[in-house]
């Protein structure tokens, strides 16, 4: 097979072409009749827009993740993520005023601490130095 011309920013977009020809099918077969029709009746022009927006900010997001992945290992960007995610809680919860229970900010905090102790470990990590391999085994007795 000849190898593939295929980068990062190509294949997120044929991934998304995927997952939209695998999703028309099943809302058309289920909820075709319902969406038509009350896009039909009310005209909701809203909805659409919202849905577009919903939909490009997803794609949008999925190819900053697939850039950020091309630049940083995997354990890094699972790292930032959480940092996302508990700035999404954060956030939502300030912009729906939704009050945030003390369950929940235990558990922001305790995501909070692993992420701070992850990072301390990699800092760590990075001033300690490296053995020369790993691979081979380390003679400590001298030379005859």
């Amino acid at each position: 097979y000849p190898k593939s011309a295929f980068d990062d920013l190509n294949l997120q977009f044929r991934m998304q072409q995927v997952g939209i020809c695998l999703l028309i099918g099943p809302v058309l077969i289920w909820d075709g009749r319902v969406l038509l029709r009350s896009l039909w009746l009310y005209q909701d022009l809203k909805l659409c827009g919202l849905a577009l927006l919903n939909g490009l900010s997803f794609t949008s997001y999925n190819l900053a993740s697939t850039f950020v992945l091309t630049r940083i290992s995997v354990v890094h960007h699972a790292a930032l993520n959480c940092i996302r995610r508990i700035f999404a809680i954060i956030v939502t919860s300030i912009i729906f005023r939704i009050p945030i229970t003390a369950i929940g900010a235990l558990g922001i905090i305790i995501s909070f601490g692993g992420f701070l102790s992850f990072t301390q470990y990699k800092m760590k990590r990075q001033t300690q130095p490296k053995p020369i391999s790993t691979l081979l085994p380390i003679s400590t007795s001298p030379p005859s």
